[in-house]
């Protein structure tokens, strides 16, 4: 069964345009393949889902049913679907083309990994960063995944676990933590015996080997479900066992039992950091620890230039928590605070990286990495008082990006390609493009002496362009990083807690 070609009769059925042969065929798929059923109903689920959030359709999404099929439990599905969709025709509408409605919800996954560290699975394998309904056996890592009806959970390998829609997932083994939306309000975990049904809140689950179960409610309350008894209610901090068919209580919650989406983020942060760092094309590499012997510098912890870069010097800044309570970056908060540092050579390409959370701007610009000069070939970063990211190399081009790509109070994710050979230039926040530009130019690509956080010029004793915020992570390589490349960066580092705003939340 294709998925695509019920899915254009679907879209020609909601254009009330099936013609009797086509409508004969649905019949067909419908009444004669458990796959295209399931398929159907995910969709009319979430079409309904779209009306309920206010975006409706100008007239109704039609529920098929099979004209041959006598199957009572299709007929009871499809009427459910029906009457769920009777539901929400009574929410505000907001016109939006059906088509337009039913394409988006076949294209959005049911479950997509936002954040993890270096899992492995057997069997049925991720398909990229989207896990499909299924059972899955993840032999060991972590991963933070965010479901389509908003519930976000953390799973701790090795786990055994069985997605089955966007409201329901069976666990067999492993630990999980799960957050609740209000959209995704009733999300339910199965396990051996028992299903813990949400009720508003953020809970962990977790199932031994011996397929005994154990149950932590962090904040709300959740409801107990078990063959033959009465549902049991356990609220905020409370946990309860179950041993068999019995259900004890524990003497506490344990926190720590269960990975948070800012633990695994960390744990995938500090792995990708070793791949970037000994990257051959790695000249700079600042992760902002604090340097215990001398700490007035920033190493530079690049693999390939610990013999021929000097470390960065602290002018100002001082050490903070970044992105994680657990790891340090360097605040930028008065006078002229910046980081002096040098990067030698002439280059045929480069790629620029960082990662930063301005507080507050107080000039026309704000420097992020800045040569010391006005010398032909010299890069300059920098972010004007619009928020927009202005950018160029001194005598061949500038660029700016549209206004506002840069926000105030928030961690981002920027960087910068610049290709010679190729004539391009590329800038991105948050692993997407927000600048090109296209130049042609003998003159080789320099930086020299360099300032990060001010402009301090050579001809000049004070900065100027001074940043106000956080710096948390800084690298410079030798060549032009892909685009792909840009967004792993970006998805390695991002998964510092679930209030982060990323394309997939």
């Amino acid at each position: 069964m294709s998925h695509r070609e019920i899915r254009e009769l679907m879209d020609i059925a909601i254009d009330g345009k099936l013609s009797d042969l086509q409508t004969l065929r649905l019949d067909h798929l419908l009444s004669s393949n458990a796959e295209a059923r399931q398929y159907y109903l995910e969709e009319i689920v979430l079409i309904s889902d779209l009306e309920r959030r206010g975006y409706s359709a100008t007239r109704s999404v039609p529920v098929f049913v099979p004209l041959n099929s006598n199957k009572l439990a299709w007929g009871i599905a499809i009427g459910a679907s029906l009457c769920a969709i009777l539901l929400v025709a009574a929410w505000p509408n907001t016109p939006v083309s059906p088509k337009n409605i039913l394409q988006s919800a076949s294209i959005a996954p049911i479950v997509r990994i936002v954040g993890g560290t270096n899992s492995s699975f057997e069997g049925l394998q991720p398909a990229g960063r989207v896990l499909n309904v299924g059972r899955y056996r993840m032999t060991h890592g972590a991963i933070s995944v965010s479901f389509r009806s908003g519930a976000s959970l953390d799973i701790d390998g090795p786990a055994e676990f069985e997605i089955k829609n966007d409201m329901l997932i069976e666990l067999d083994l492993g630990n999980i933590r799960v957050h609740v939306s209000e959209s995704a309000k009733g999300f339910l975990v199965v396990v051996p015996g028992m299903e813990v049904r949400d009720l508003g809140t953020e809970f962990g689950v977790s199932v031994e080997a011996n397929k005994s179960s154990q149950v932590h409610v962090f904040l709300g309350s959740v409801e107990l479900l078990r063959k033959g008894n009465q549902p049991e209610i356990l609220d905020e901090g409370n946990a309860v066992s179950l041993q068999g068919n019995g259900l004890l209580p524990m003497d506490e919650i344990d926190d720590e039992k269960f990975s948070t989406r800012s633990s695994i983020g960390l744990k995938s942060w500090e792995e990708s950091r070793v791949r970037w760092r000994n990257d051959p094309s790695a000249i700079v590499y600042f992760d902002f620890d604090r340097n215990e012997f001398n700490p007035a510098t920033v190493l530079n912890i690049a693999g390939s230039s610990r013999r021929s870069l000097s470390d960065g010097v602290i002018h100002g800044p001082i050490h903070v928590s970044g992105r994680w309570p657990e790891k340090s970056a360097l605040l930028f908060d008065k006078g002229d605070d910046h980081v002096r540092l040098d990067i030698p050579g002439e280059f045929e390409s480069f790629t620029l990286s960082a990662w930063m959370c301005e507080t507050r701007r107080t000039e026309l610009s704000h420097a992020i990495l800045m040569t010391t000069g006005d010398e032909p070939g010299e890069h300059h970063w920098q972010i004007l008082r619009n928020g927009s990211m202005r950018s160029g190399v001194q005598l061949v081009y500038g660029v700016s990006s549209p206004v506002d790509v840069v926000k105030v109070g928030v961690w981002q994710h920027l960087a910068a390609v610049v290709d010679r050979s190729s004539g391009t230039s590329t800038y991105f926040v948050n692993g997407q493009i927000v600048a090109t530009k296209s130049f042609s130019t003998e003159l080789p690509l320099v930086f020299g002496p360099c300032t990060l956080g001010a402009w301090y010029s050579k001809n000049s004793d004070s900065c100027s362009r001074r940043f106000r915020g956080r710096i948390d992570e800084l690298a410079v390589f030798s060549r032009a990083l892909s685009t792909d490349e840009i967004m792993s960066m970006f998805q390695d580092g991002s998964g510092f807690g679930s209030d982060f705003q990323s394309e997939d939340r």
